[in-house]
This record gives structure tokens, sequence and C-alpha cells, in this order.
């Protein structure tokens, strides 16, 4: 049985315009779509926060994308992941494993990426 039968695709938005406060808005509906076939979603976490300072809960949730051997996933901790219908926020910067088997540079075993979404 094979773990790697999930479809993700990454969006990377340019760079947009500053708000009010200066901080640099990206423009998601340009955003360039890259989809890699065959990779595996684990789930990492899932917290639940009873904040009574807010009309309600919130469930934070996360998952690992790992890449088959070989396979770089491109991604920024900027980027976003659309996976299973939802649009999820990298969590983390990528990882890149290198090959232990390979001298070739930028050569990688395989890349993992944390996801997360807050709901609530």
């Amino acid at each position: 049985m094979s773990l790697f039968t999930e479809t993700i695709t990454v969006q990377h938005a340019p760079s947009g315009t500053k708000d009010q406060q200066g901080n640099l808005q990206r423009d998601w509906s340009t955003a360039e779509e890259t989809v890699y076939a065959r990779v595996c979603v684990t789930p990492f976490s899932s917290t639940e926060a009873d904040l009574s300072s807010l009309p309600r809960d919130q469930v934070f949730t996360g998952y690992k994308i790992t890449s088959r051997r070989g396979v770089r996933i491109d991604c920024a901790s900027n980027d976003r992941i659309k996976w299973d219908g939802s649009v999820w926020s990298v969590a983390a910067t990528p990882e890149q494993w290198p090959s232990a088997v390979s001298n070739r540079t930028g050569h990688v075993n395989h890349s993992e990426v944390l996801i997360q979404r807050v709901t609530g």
C-alpha cells in the first residue's frame, strides 16, 4: 500500500502593494500554481483554544507534506497550499532533505512542508 496518494497545489503570489501599516500584501488572485502529485500528507497537530475573550473557540490544525524520493517541492514559507478542498498556510520554512547517495548539487532525497489552518 502506498502512502503517496495525495495531490497538492503550491500557490506562489507575486509581491503586491503595501497596506496602510506598511505590510506587504500579496496578490493571491494572480498566484502561480504548481501541482505535485503522489505526496504523503499526515497530521502533525490539532489544538483547540478556549479563548474566553473571543466570541468562539478556535481550532489549529496542522499537517506534514512529504514528497517522494528525489522530488523537490518548490515552496517558500510565504506560499499557500491547496489540498483537500481547502487553502492552507505554510507553517515553517520548507525543508529539503539532501540525498545521501548523490553528489549532484541540489539533489534532494525528499521535501517536507508543514501546513496549518485556523478555524473558529
